[in-house]
């Protein structure tokens, strides 16, 4: 039955080990060199140079905190009802800049770790603290690892993917700013260099205030969820799709504002072909992939052709989101994984797939018997947590985590409705949540 809904949309992903945080596929099958090689150039030709990032102010090389006594209460710093302040820089980073060349750094010369124990490391990738050479600036050092599957071209293109993707958000305060690409001098791999957040990411946040019993009120999550929506929002916007949408990839900055991080299964939408030749498509985090992934996967598997330009991509973010939504108001999933392809045991999924309204007109008479207390569909498990889902977020929720990819509502559609315009909250009301 999924075969025949979404036959037509979305691609297939490598197999990803869901038990670690972000863990991703350990293999990338690279399928063609000739994009690969015209990337790989920038990397080619360049040499090392001393560091630029000496005029960049930001966080204390210690590490601290800033207290959230020192942060503006100006609205400019809220979540405003207007989706364009968040591409407004001006109180967000500001003194930090790119350098015009990336790739002529060295780990060791130019940026330095401050712990042989990396923060994070991972399947592809390893993370460490670190500050430029002259110790102004505390920043993260992300190694991408080398597969055994890539080439060099490969490896090194898809690494300036990531940066070049990155770099076409600058203009969104929503998003990570990408310092620079620095070379290790004991191997072929690459350091993307990102500004240090010292309140980590957002998953890790949530749970530290659940640990604490700190309580996040509905109108704080639903405002959260708003920033989130907003950051991918401008990728669409700008033809950019994430593919990896989920709490753990938003940090927190100094003003409590969310900023989408990890790049590295991202597309620019204008060059689909270039993308299908660089690395696997069908790719993510398990629990908040998209049905039709895994019917692509199984596709590919089978020797069955797959038209890449005819996937939405932006339509994979939006059921993640809608996954996302689940995580932060509830702090739990509504199902494991969305994988009914292969996983002949996932009731949960199947039924929810099954019963998903026809039209627009059920999908209202089911939410308005969601929204009757005394409603219950012992039947399908997964519609008991919507009912404990905000009461203007249930149809939108629902419309976002349709089965059909081409159905699914948009970001801007979601930014648009009466839930999220209405949803207010200062920035740092999530940060002062945990007293310094």
């Amino acid at each position: 039955m999924l075969s025949s809904l979404i036959r037509k949309a979305a691609p297939s992903s490598p197999k990803i080990n869901d038990k670690g945080r972000g863990e991703r596929s350990e293999t990338s099958k690279p399928r063609s060199s000739s994009t690969a090689a015209a990337l790989s150039k920038k990397a080619d030709s360049l040499t090392s140079r001393p560091s630029l990032l000496n005029k960049m102010s930001a966080e204390s090389i210690k590490g601290n905190r800033p207290h959230s006594s020192s942060v503006s209460n100006n609205k400019n710093t809220a979540l405003s009802r207007s989706a364009s302040s968040s591409f407004d820089r001006s109180d967000s980073l500001a003194a930090l800049e790119p350098v015009e060349e990336p790739g002529k750094s060295m780990i060791g010369q130019d940026y330095v770790t401050l712990a042989s124990k990396p923060i994070f490391e991972g399947a592809n990738g390893t993370i460490f603290k670190g500050s430029d050479a002259k110790g102004t600036v505390v920043v993260v050092i992300k190694t991408v690892k080398f597969q055994e599957s890539q080439s060099s071209e490969s490896y090194k293109a898809s690494v300036f993917r990531e940066y070049d993707n990155l770099k076409k958000c600058f203009a969104c305060k929503s998003v990570v700013d990408v310092l620079d690409v620095a070379r290790n001098p004991s191997s072929e791999e690459l350091s993307l260099i990102i500004p240090y957040y010292a309140h980590g990411d957002l998953l890790d946040y949530l749970c530290t205030l659940r640990s604490k019993n700190v309580e996040v009120s509905s109108n704080l999550k639903d405002a959260i969820f708003k920033q989130m929506v907003k950051a991918v929002d401008f990728l669409h916007r700008h033809n950019i799709a994430h593919r990896d949408i989920k709490p753990e990839n938003f940090l927190i900055d100094s003003k409590g504002i969310l900023k989408l991080n990890d790049f590295g299964y991202s597309i620019d939408l204008t060059k689909t072909h270039e993308h299908a030749a660089l690395t696997d498509l069908w790719c993510g985090t398990t629990s908040f992939k998209a049905p039709e992934l895994f019917q692509f996967e199984k596709d590919e598997k089978e020797g069955i052709d797959i038209n890449v330009e005819s996937i939405n991509f932006k339509a994979l973010d939006i059921w993640a989101l809608g996954v996302v939504y689940f995580q932060v108001f509830l702090m739990t999933m509504p199902w494991p994984s969305a994988n009914i392809v292969t996983d002949e045991k996932n009731r949960t999924m199947e039924r929810y797939i099954k019963r998903y309204p026809e039209n627009e007109k059920n999908l209202t008479a089911l939410v308005d018997k969601l929204n009757d207390r005394n409603y219950s569909d012992s039947s399908n498990p997964s519609m008991s947590l919507f009912k404990k889902l905000h009461y203007d977020a249930r149809i939108n929720i629902l419309r976002a985590l349709h089965p059909v990819p081409e159905k699914r509502c948009s970001c801007s559609s979601l930014l648009e409705t009466q839930w999220l315009t209405q949803v207010y909250a200062s920035t740092k009301d999530l940060i002062d949540l945990i007293p310094r």
